[in-house]
């Protein structure tokens, strides 16, 4: 197999160094790499050697005194040997100054150059340089480029290459002659797209891009409106020229209690009171007992009887005696708690002494209570007023909120619609009576007219448009309210005022406006917007900057109500 060494030089580029592989016709090539070279700072200059010496079908083998160089060649797959002085000196004896031995582009076959078939050739011819050598030369200026992929050099104008004796025909150069062609024909197609381009972006800049945009703010203004209206519960729709709506009537009625502490005291020197049985085992016959007659308990506690009472006569039973009796109120004959006693038995000192002591008797199932002598709470009657202050707010605020879930939320109930019943009231205590607290129970009817705002607008709206015609309503800060001048529950009829607050904007026919501008300039349309009824102010905004009509086509003229 031929070998052929090259010695490389420091500053020597990757790109020379694949030239002089390439035209060369040995098959080995031998690198001399010192450390400080170029292609020696990087192992992707390595790879590129062995993928251009592989697509050559050449054997590429570095030579490096440097330890770091030998990794990098074989992370690339390249085979690397030790540098030693005969290796050198063969270098040198191969190459001279250490380049490989050149010839002109004259000593070229031109055949060779146009044949892409031809990989090698030994043949030499010697015969001066031809036309056609002159073309070969001129297409290898035109395809040597420095620093690809950075600053290019002149396309035009390169100096002529050093040439090896022989080139490989299918190789590199051959590679790059037609690269520079194509690269021509993209760049010229480049500048030709690139023109078009312009062309067609001027043609849409000038004819499709230019819009307009009116910004117009209407006359606007504050309105109030009023119109009377007659409700009425036998109506099942409205009637605008009668000026009569439908409307419903919703009650509701509530019950509750409230629970008042009392707040004023007084003295007191209260006797303990009750009631008795009297019974009369004696006879038949009736017994009268006067008022404040006498009654002793077992404890010795003396009541008196409050009236007089006839006490019935008992009964004669297969002639036994059965007693009968007589219900009497009685009250102790002293003030105190200790005459609260619980159920007793009663003696009539007013007998003692005669067959009617044991005869006569009576009896208490329940306790005597209300005796006491100091300071008590007691009912007054502002505890009792307030009372029924608290209690009928109470259920008038539970009838209202009631009555609003009862309503439906398509019916409003205006203010002053609605009646309410007097709260019936009942209490515990009386006034005056002792007690810590009391009880007040209570209860009210709400009764309230509702009608749908969906039937008054439509009246108001009519109204509106025979004051102000070539207007509208916008519905800003609407506000709609009501004053009743009549309500009867009985007959199901309300007469209402109903008061509308809005605001109201000049209608804008936009269509008239585009048609009345297209094409014209900036200085007539702003004349023909301030004759044009119902403006308040308006700019035009052109678009792109440098249009100065409004385009023709109304599609491309928008009209924006601020």
């Amino acid at each position: 197999m031929d070998s052929y060494i090259i010695q490389i030089q420091p500053q020597d580029e990757l790109t020379s160094i694949i030239d002089k592989i390439i035209h060369t016709e040995a098959e080995q090539v031998y690198l001399l790499v010192p450390d400080s070279s170029r292609i020696a700072q990087h192992a992707l200059n390595f790879r590129l050697l062995k993928r251009e010496a592989d697509a050559l079908g050449k054997e590429v083998i570095i030579v490096s005194a440097s330890q770091r160089v030998h990794a990098l060649a074989l992370k690339s797959s390249l085979k690397a040997h030790q540098e030693t002085a005969e290796l050198k000196r063969e270098a040198v004896k191969k190459n001279g100054s250490g380049t490989a031995t050149v010839k002109k582009v004259s000593d070229i076959v031109a055949s060779d150059i146009l044949n892409p078939y031809i990989t090698k050739t030994n043949e030499k011819k010697s015969r001066g340089p031809d036309r056609q050598d002159k073309k070969i030369e001129a297409a290898l200026q035109k395809v040597e480029m420095k620093n690809f992929g950075g600053k290019i050099a002149s396309f035009w104008k390169k100096e002529q290459p050093v040439m090896p004796r022989a080139i490989p025909l299918g190789g590199m150069y051959a590679w790059i002659v037609r690269r520079s062609n194509a690269r021509m024909i993209f760049k010229a197609s480049l500048v030709f797209f690139a023109g078009i381009s312009l062309v067609l972006m001027g043609v849409t800049f000038y004819s499709v891009l230019p819009k307009a945009k009116i910004y117009v703010e209407p006359i606007r203004r504050e309105v109030d409106l009023e119109i009377t209206i007659t409700g009425d519960t036998n109506e099942s729709r409205a009637d605008n020229k009668k000026g009569v709506i439908p409307v419903q009537i919703f009650v509701k009625s509530v019950e509750g209690s409230k629970t008042i502490k009392t707040t004023t005291e007084k003295e007191v020197n209260a006797k303990a009171h009750g009631v008795v049985k009297i019974y009369n085992s004696y006879s038949s016959a009736p017994q009268t007992l006067v008022q404040n007659t006498r009654f002793i308990s077992e404890t010795g506690k003396l009541f008196r009887t409050t009236e007089t009472v006839l006490v019935a006569g008992a009964k004669i039973e297969e002639g036994n005696i059965v007693p009968s009796f007589t219900m009497a109120k009685v009250v102790a004959s002293e003030a105190g708690e200790e005459y609260n006693i619980g159920p007793a038995t009663f003696s009539i000192p007013g007998f003692k002494g005669t067959p009617k002591y044991l005869a006569f008797y009576a009896k208490s199932d329940g306790k005597m209570e209300g005796g006491k002598i100091g300071r008590v709470k007691v009912v007054s009657e502002e505890d009792y007023r307030n009372g029924v202050g608290e209690l009928s707010r109470t259920l008038e605020a539970q009838a209202k909120a009631e009555l609003a879930l009862a309503v439906p939320s398509t019916f409003t109930t205006p203010e002053g619609g609605a009646e309410q019943s007097p709260v019936e009231v009942t209490s515990s205590k009386n006034v005056s009576d002792e007690a810590e607290e009391f009880t007040l129970a209570g209860s009210l009817a709400l009764s309230a007219f509702a009608l749908r705002e969906l039937d008054v607008l439509p009246m108001l709206a009519e109204e509106f448009r025979t004051k102000f015609p070539g207007e509208f309503l916008t519905g800003k800060n609407k506000s709609l309210q009501y004053e009743i001048k009549e309500k009867d529950f009985k007959k199901g009829v309300l007469k209402i005022k109903a008061m509308l607050k809005d605001v109201a904007e000049t209608s804008i026919d936009a269509k008239k406006m585009r048609d009345g501008i297209r094409g014209k300039k900036e200085d007539d349309v702003r004349s023909y917007l301030a004759s044009f009824p119902g403006i308040k102010q308006a700019r035009v905004v052109f678009w792109p900057f440098w249009v100065t009509n409004i385009p023709e086509d109304a599609a491309r003229i928008q009209v924006i109500i601020d």
